[in-house]
């Protein structure tokens, strides 16, 4: 193991350097919460070659820091120039993943925090570009309902607030379906325009075709980040430890990639569909599904 480390800190010192290569570089699972991200986690786990842990979070941090009106300015007048504090920034970020993939045993890693969709740009100007997105997208109001029943089962924490969310950007609502119909929203208006702009580095997963057609889909998952399904992968996704961290708790009650798990929002009130198709209709439209209402 201690060999293992040694060699993963070597390939992350290299990657820090600019020459990330096409079975090495970074993976990142964006979507909204309740989306299915879990699910795609769990998947690429379960491959031998890639590690992906439960939620890491502290992007967000480095962000902030980065994004401060102090940080660029005050090191710019000490000497350090921007793309220098990006290196460091980077190397700290493959310091902190390589370990993680070396104790799991792993060469290389994906990552998934819902929670980073609100910041694809600051990953891909961290990773100057050599990163990939996996964007799972499941229908809004199944998400949004999967969301709520989190939240009374009190598996989410904090519930419908994330930590970037304000009452003024979700509207001041005390009914959380319409609240977190907003937040799917708000998570797909800004996952579209980012795939828009970088349609290279990102693959869609859409949460229906994955429980439907999961050999497929996993297949050309894997591809696009240069990698293959492996025999029994998918059979040994829930036979397999993904260790702890955050993520959908709910996960680890069940035994199989469930196809039965979409179309709740259809059994939902023609009156509630009413009020929350003008939230969702625009982002169901460009994902691909049937407007609502």
């Amino acid at each position: 193991m201690r060999g293992l480390a040694k060699s993963s800190r070597s390939r992350a010192a290299t990657r820090s350097k600019g020459t990330t290569t096409a079975d090495t570089f970074p993976v990142f699972v964006l979507g909204a919460p309740r989306s299915g991200t879990t699910l795609v986690r769990w998947i690429l786990d379960t491959h031998s070659r890639i590690h992906c842990p439960g939620e890491t979070r502290f992007l967000l941090a480095l962000r902030d820091f980065y994004e401060s009106p102090h940080t660029v300015p005050n090191l710019t007048a000490l000497g350090m120039t921007e793309a220098r504090l990006i290196e460091h920034l980077r190397a700290l970020v493959l310091a902190i993943m390589g370990e993680l993939t070396a104790k799991a045993g792993k060469s290389r890693w994906a990552e998934k925090t819902p929670y980073y969709s609100v910041l694809p740009n600051f990953i891909r100007t961290l990773f100057g570009g050599e990163c990939k997105f996996i964007i799972v997208i499941r229908h809004a109001l199944d998400t949004a309902l999967s969301m709520v029943n989190a939240l009374e089962e009190k598996l989410w924490i904090p519930g419908l607030r994330m930590v970037h969310e304000t009452d003024q950007q979700f509207g001041l609502t005390d009914i959380p379906l319409l609240r977190a119909a907003r937040i799917w929203s708000s998570y797909c208006e800004h996952l579209d325009a980012f795939r828009s702009l970088y349609p290279e580095c990102c693959f869609v997963v859409r949460y229906e075709d994955l429980v439907a057609h999961p050999k497929r889909v996993a297949s050309g998952m894997f591809e696009f980040i240069g990698e293959k399904l492996e025999p029994g992968l998918l059979e040994a996704v829930f036979r397999s430890d993904h260790g702890g961290g955050f993520g959908d708790p709910k996960i680890r009650r069940t035994r199989s990639i469930e196809s039965d798990r979409t179309g709740d929002w259809k059994s939902l009130s023609s009156g509630t569909l009413k009020v929350v198709s003008p939230i969702v209709n625009a982002q169901l439209a460009v994902w691909g599904y049937p407007k609502i209402g």
